[in-house]
């Protein structure tokens, strides 16, 4: 079964004022960014976030104070204070060989694909934040 990535950019104040989860809010107020922008595979962005994570880069920490659910599909919730972490989100430092001993599930794409899947995925993710206004917030659901 495959995992599905849900991205959105909301409004920021909705999470910081709402008592609903994260995916609820979002589903019914956010802005849903074009599927195709991340044509893989959600266990691939969980993957990165993962790898981000494991290696240093706080990308799943947030000032925001979000309700979650546990039976709800998992939520990253990325915000303007994440532009600090742009430079560490640079393709160039993550070389193939490293990124294919964390992530053992990908032995059936070549190099070059992986490298593209993660190239696409981290730049996705400089892109999105780099384009948040003050106001906005960037959620990412996996399903």
């Amino acid at each position: 079964m495959s995992a599905i990535a849900l991205l959105y950019v909301v409004h920021r104040d909705l999470l910081m004022h709402e008592q609903l989860p994260v995916h609820q809010i979002v589903e019914k107020f956010g802005r849903r960014i074009d599927p195709d922008v991340f044509p893989y595979s959600g266990y691939l962005m969980l993957d990165m976030l993962t790898y981000l994570k494991d290696r240093g880069v706080p990308i799943d920490r947030t000032e925001l104070k979000v309700h979650t659910d546990p039976d709800a599909p998992y939520a990253t919730v990325l915000t303007t204070e994440h532009r600090a972490l742009l430079p560490r989100l640079d393709p160039v430092d993550y070389p193939v060989q490293e990124i294919r001993e964390f992530m053992e599930d990908y032995d059936d794409l070549a190099d070059d694909e992986l490298q593209e899947a993660v190239t696409d995925t981290l730049g996705l993710l400089r892109t999105t934040i780099a384009d948040l206004a003050d106001d906005e917030v960037f959620v990412i659901l996996i399903s």
